[in-house]
């Protein structure tokens, strides 16, 4: 499952933002890629937030676009259907997520012209 990584790359979202929304640890998305076998449901998660459908995993086709809409809150690489609290909560802890990590890195840029 390479194409989950393509996939990410595409969407400027790192594989540890993708393991978090997948709710499994960065080494679990590894192994998941390497041995290519997980279950449905950690895979949809991985879809939902990727904005694609699961046969993109699967297939060499090129990767859709993000799709979002009436319903849909779309951005950074999520795609959820906003029908309950929960997705909205999820979304919301993602982009917080994805927030994080990018202060992380202009702190350190920062720093780093600091020097």
């Amino acid at each position: 499952m390479s194409r989950i990584k393509e996939i990410a790359e595409e969407r400027r979202v790192t594989l540890a933002d993708v393991a978090r929304a997948a709710g499994i640890t960065s080494t679990g998305l590894s192994r998941l890629m390497r041995e290519n076998k997980t279950r449905v449901d950690t895979l949809q998660k991985i879809s939902d937030f990727l904005g694609v459908p699961i046969t993109s995993f699967f297939n060499s086709d090129p990767i859709p676009p993000l799709q979002t809409g009436a319903g849909n809150v779309g951005a950074a690489g999520i795609n959820f259907s906003v029908n309950s609290d929960q997705n909205i909560s999820r979304a919301l802890d993602i982009l917080e997520g994805q927030l994080r990590a990018k202060d992380e890195q202009i702190s350190g840029l920062i720093k780093a012209l600091n020097k």
